[in-house]
């Protein structure tokens, strides 16, 4: 729930309550950040709705959560800079090998740091049987959605298939799986794929739908909240 809360899902939230207090950021777990506590425990109380937020913790966290919200943000020193469309091009090698390269050239300025590219990896594997253009593969490969997720994974490949197999016309609207709060969770960011890689590829894109279905999403989450 930490990532979607994060993200800023419209909930009117009065209390938010940490049941933990580490993430995993792709390489690692580790604590929560001063920032990301922040950000978190800041999304207690909205404006409009409710004059003050509770923030509270489980498993006796209280003290490092009242710790990082009370203490001062550390000074950014460090730029995460992702592979540009300048490599699109570069001739005479496929996308995930100037990917590849690109991630293994030392940047000359020591505040930037390089994105793990591993995710790009992951997806350009999955649609090297397409055969899409370069440019196609580098719009699909940039959509913002977790490839670690298995249900987002395979919806996404699911889109790829209507659109460069079946040729349809518009993407097929995701359903929840089920009733609950991580099923909610999760069709949320389902119909955030669909909007996204209806957009990347061009096709038609039922708005009202996707307005509506986030609405209601937020509503079920709220209601089991």
């Amino acid at each position: 729930m930490l990532s979607r809360i994060g993200m800023g899902v419209k909930l009117p939230i009065r209390r938010i309550i940490f049941t933990e207090t580490e993430k995993f950021d792709g390489e690692e777990f580790r604590l929560l950040t001063s920032q990301e506590v922040k950000q978190i425990a800041g999304r207690a109380g909205r404006i409009g709705i409710y004059d003050i937020g509770y923030v509270a913790s489980m498993n006796s966290d209280i003290d490092f959560v009242a710790n990082r919200l009370e203490s001062d943000d550390a000074e950014i020193d460090q730029v995460i800079v992702g592979p540009g469309e300048a490599l699109l091009k570069v001739k005479g090698l496929p996308l995930k090998e100037k990917i590849a390269l690109w991630s293994t050239r030392e940047e000359k300025l020591g505040y930037y740091r390089k994105k793990d590219v591993r995710d790009y990896i992951l997806i350009l594997d999955k649609l090297k049987p397409y055969q899409l253009e370069e440019a196609m593969e580098w719009r699909l490969m940039a959509l913002p959605f977790d490839v670690n997720n298995d249900k987002l994974l395979t919806l996404f490949l699911k889109y790829v298939e209507e659109c460069f197999v079946i040729k349809a016309q518009e993407l097929s609207k995701p359903d929840p799986d089920a009733h609950g709060l991580s099923f909610y969770e999760e069709y949320y960011l389902k119909i955030n794929l669909y909007y996204s890689f209806s957009k990347a590829v061009n096709l038609a894109v039922d708005e009202n739908w996707v307005h509506q279905s986030r609405k209601r999403a937020c509503e079920e989450i709220n209601a089991l909240l």
